[in-house]
């Protein structure tokens, strides 16, 4: 009965491994699977058993394996359907089919598997079809198309265009190719490969240009070239463009071509483009023809001459003057006074220029001038420009002065009457060649006004800003004006008085007026504001950070004030307190301003020095009365020391040793200071506790049951200094081990729960007096 009981689970348990590792082999695809299940052996007792099973790669292979694995300490032999025993598990080379396992142990008992192990073929993997589409669009494109449709197989299907290399993923589908012949593949998840056709893609024929030609622009401005071009290829009709394909025509001719750069372009149905050379027309240049003229040498002289230069054109150039007949030569002479005449230039293309009207002018009398005016106020300046042709001259301008300059004439004229004055100027002029003539000119002057004022001052300081003003003009004068130079300005006979807003200097004009001319005087003020002096006190000029200093400000003459602290913070307090939260050493800067944009600039240093950092540890944190303890210090920038052991004594060591005489929990504060007296604190609370006596206590059972209760083993200790536990089981094995006596042990090895039984533990290390220790025992483990 008990060996039918175990025969029904052994079935059970290899139904259910068989159906477990079937589902997940073929739920992942995978070529083999794994099943596991007991056998007996002669011992009666159950031996873990596994069979591998690897399927047939490709369609038509003998490949498949099926290989035996027994746990045991006995010698098996192995045989599958259609084999004989074997000491080996592994058969290899075999075809498709149903295999059933057997294994015989060394009493020959045999065990028989409770499932049969199929070798599964591959379906056959087939092309059945291959399409393309050929280049349709222009030569050397890439617009060519393979379909590969294939299906069988192992998996996902890879396909090639380029023999059995490059396979790809893409369904198939191969765009953007261009012309050429392409060797079709598909290839399995297994590797198993298949040949398809060979696809050769086809392109249009490309579209050239075959013939051009051009003529020649004849005359500037003309646009008469022409260009004609034909085109072969391509698909469809051919259309034709010159100007790089921006406008297309049906013909190829082109005429009335203008100056310019042209790009030739052919396009066929299929918009596929051809371009020839670029064709560059360049018209003549223009007829240019630059004239010199020789005007009459002397008034009413009758020896004009025109001489002609010509550029651009085609050729050798003929000359008409007035439409007379053309002739070779460039020069015409013995020409009159006139405005009008008119020469036409002819080039070998009869590409004909005509110039502008041509003026031959009768010369001005040699002493004749202009003036830029001729009646104004004294002190009167009259500039005089000369038209004659003289080189000699003699100036007489009508007040008793006399000039012989020949360039740059000018001349003042003085009235200082209270009546217009009229004066005749006269020039007398000798040309080079003899031309001799003289030429008048009147011009008048008119008397000035007397124009005059008085200030009671000229200097004033700010604040003070008026000016008393006395008007000391001549009387009968209309028109008065006053700027005083501030933006403000009168119109009053005498204003009296003229308050102003701020300093500077100022300019007063007074302008009046008599019955032809208006004169101006001027005088200038000058407001200068007072001295700014910058002066400040701080109420300490050293301190430790942070510090806040009060700056008491002493500066005269001044209203506002900018306060910089060298921090790139700023103030403009008067008397300002700043908080420095950094060390270092910073300059502040007052500026104190005044009246009128007038500024001061003072400054001074303050130091504010670095706080030291306390810092510190002490080992060992637990200890027995009267056992040291080392104080470990880590503080930065100090020079001294004060500890403070919170047990009535102190220390000024750096890093003190301290013992302790009485059980307690202690704190521990050191003051850090720096060589500037500057302070910092830390504090370690609990540092150090002192115990009775030494004790480590182990339980005898506990329940790893995740309950929350009584779930680790583990010790309750005291004064432990060096710990080193150990738990084995009964046959000796260590399960667990631990150096720190807060490990907890969860009835666990290597994460896998162990049963209910009885484990030996060992503990030795040290106390905290430096006495040894050893203890062992036992623990039950409860579930």
């Amino acid at each position: 009965m008990k060996n039918y009981l175990y025969k029904l689970v052994l079935c059970i348990s290899l139904i259910i491994s068989f159906m477990l590792n079937y589902n997940k082999t073929n739920s992942q695809s995978k070529p083999s699977f794994i099943v596991e299940f007991n056998i007996p052996n002669i011992y009666n007792s159950p031996i873990n058993t596994s069979v591998v099973k690897t399927d047939i790669s490709c369609f038509g292979k003998t490949d498949g394996k099926i290989d035996i694995t027994v746990d045991g300490v006995s010698t098996y032999n192995y045989k599958i359907t259609g084999s004989e025993y074997s000491v080996s598990g592994y058969f290899s080379n075999l075809p498709q089919g149903t295999y059933t396992v057997t294994i015989k142990d060394m009493a020959d008992n045999s065990e028989t598997s409770p499932g049969d192990y199929e070798i599964i073929e591959p379906p056959v993997l087939v092309v059945n079809s291959v399409t393309s589409t050929n280049i349709e669009t222009c030569n050397g494109d890439k617009t060519g198309k393979i379909i590969i449709n294939a299906t069988g197989g192992k998996g996902v299907i890879l396909y090639s265009t380029s023999g059995q290399s490059s396979f790809v993923d893409n369904g198939g589908q191969f765009t953007n190719l261009s012309r050429g012949t392409y060797a079709t593949y598909v290839k399995d998840a297994n590797g198993c490969s298949t040949p398809s056709e060979v696809v050769t893609l086809t392109q249009p024929t490309k579209i050239s240009i075959s013939e051009k030609s051009m003529t020649k622009i004849t005359c500037n401005k003309f646009d008469n070239g022409t260009i004609t071009f034909r085109a072969t290829g391509g698909t469809g009709a051919i259309e034709y463009s010159i100007d790089a394909g921006k406008t297309y025509f049906n013909s190829g001719d082109f005429t009335n071509i203008s100056p310019n750069t042209y790009t030739l372009y052919a396009k066929d149905s299929k918009a596929c483009i051809a371009k020839a050379d670029i064709f560059t027309f360049i018209e003549p240049d223009k007829l240019s023809t630059s004239i010199i003229t020789t005007d009459m040498p002397c008034h009413n002289d009758e020896e004009g001459k025109i001489r002609l230069s010509t550029t651009g054109g085609t050729g050798s150039y003929l000359y008409s003057l007035n439409d007379e007949a053309y002739l070779s030569k460039n020069v015409f002479t013995d020409l009159g006074e006139s405005t009008n005449y008119i020469v036409k230039v002819k080039d070998e293309n009869n590409c004909i220029e005509q110039t502008a009207p041509i003026t031959i002018k009768n010369p001005e009398p040699s002493g004749k001038f202009t003036v830029d005016k001729d009646i104004g106020c004294s002190p009167f300046k009259v500039n005089f420009t000369r038209s004659g042709s003289g080189t000699i001259f003699e100036w007489d301008f009508g007040d008793g002065k006399k000039s012989y300059q020949n360039e740059n004439i000018y001349h003042y004229f003085i009235n200082e009457t209270d009546k217009t004055v009229s004066y005749t100027i006269e020039i007398k002029a000798i040309t080079s060649n003899a031309c001799i003539d003289t030429f008048r000119y009147d011009v008048s002057v008119y008397p000035l006004p007397k124009v005059d004022f008085e200030l009671s001052t000229n200097k004033l300081t700010y604040p003070d800003v008026n000016v008393d003003i006395t008007n000391k003009s001549a009387s009968g004068l209309t028109d008065y004006y006053w700027d005083f130079g501030d933006g403000t300005n009168s119109k009053e006979i005498n204003p009296l008085l003229h308050e102003y807003s701020t300093c500077g200097n100022y300019l007063i004009k007074l302008s009046a007026a008599n019955e032809n001319c208006t004169d101006t005087i001027e005088k200038q003020v000058e407001i200068t504001p007072k001295d700014v002096k910058a002066k400040f006190t701080p109420d300490k000029l050293k301190a430790c950070v942070p510090v806040s200093i009060n700056l008491k400000n002493n500066s005269e003459n001044a209203n506002t004030y900018t306060w910089q602290f060298g921090d790139n913070a700023s103030s403009t307090e008067k008397n300002p307190v700043y908080i420095f939260d950094k060390s270092g050493e910073y300059t502040v800067k007052l500026t104190a301003n005044g009246d009128c944009a007038t500024s001061d600039t003072t400054s001074t240093i303050i130091t504010v020095n670095k706080l030291p950092i306390a810092s510190f540890d002490v080992a060992p944190k637990f200890v027995l009365p009267n056992q040291p303890i080392h104080c470990f210090n880590y503080s930065e920038e100090a020079v001294s020391y004060l500890w403070i052991f919170n047990d009535d004594s102190t220390s000024t060591e750096i890093s003190p040793i301290h013992r302790y005489t009485k059980v307690d929990t202690f704190d521990i504060k050191l003051i850090a200071k720096t060589e500037s007296s500057c302070t910092d604190t830390a504090k370690l609370k609990n540092a150090v506790i002192v115990f009775k006596e030494a004790r480590l206590v182990f339980p005898t059972a506990f329940t790893p049951n995740d309950d929350g209760l009584n779930d680790f083993f583990y010790p309750i200790y005291q004064a432990i200094n060096i710990y080193n536990l150990s738990i084995y089981s009964r046959s000796g094995e260590l399960l667990f081990h631990s150096t720190k006596p807060d490990d907890k042990w969860d009835g666990k090895q290597n994460d896998v729960k162990l049963k209910i039984d009885v484990y030996i533990w060992k503990v030795e290390g040290t106390y905290l007096n430096g006495e040894n220790y050893f203890f062992s025992g036992n623990v039950t483990l409860i579930r």
